[in-house]
């Protein structure tokens, strides 16, 4: 729509289809990273969200510790 280069309608929808595209593309971006955990926010309430995330922290944190003990 801007500058009447496209009607309102069809930038709409190329806004749509190009947001969908990148956020696509972003996903598959993230999924090569293993390491990344996905929640569902449908299933878990902020607080179990909470809780997983620091139990997750905590265990890499420990690995970590493990792995490169303090001197």
């Amino acid at each position: 729509h801007l500058e009447h280069f496209y009607s309102q309608e069809i930038m709409i929808e190329k806004i749509k289809t190009n947001s969908r595209r990148y956020a696509k593309r972003q996903l598959t971006w993230f999924r090569r990273w293993k390491f990344i955990h996905w929640f569902d926010a449908e299933l878990l309430s902020a607080e179990e969200m909470k809780k997983e995330i620091y139990f997750k922290l905590n265990k890499a944190f420990v690995k970590i510790q493990k792995k490169h003990p303090s001197p």
